[in-house]
């Protein structure tokens, strides 16, 4: 499976291994304190309150060059969600 990246009015696509490893960065980068891998990380503990989420959803979007609906903002609770909620985009959800 490939995943689109929009560049304006082209799309490139990236292979899941760089997907992942941009999706990481994006995380690593919003909680550098993390003890750990991210993929440990939750919604609502540690350093992850509102305003962090305020501040992922909008490092997601400008990583991936991407607009998630609400309804995808806030389904992401962790780094697994976050994959899906990108993931989605490409479904046309």
């Amino acid at each position: 499976m490939t995943y689109p990246i929009n560049r304006g009015s082209t799309v490139a696509v990236m292979d899941r291994e760089a997907f992942e490893a941009r999706l990481h960065a994006a995380f690593e980068s919003m909680f550098p304190s993390a003890k750990g891998d991210v993929r440990e990380l939750r919604r609502g503990s540690g350093a992850w309150d509102s305003f962090a989420h305020i501040e992922l959803i909008n490092r997601l979007e400008s990583s991936f060059a991407i607009r998630l609906s609400t309804e995808a903002a806030l389904s992401i609770k962790d780094f697994s969600s976050a994959m899906r909620a990108i993931e989605s985009i490409d479904d046309g959800a």
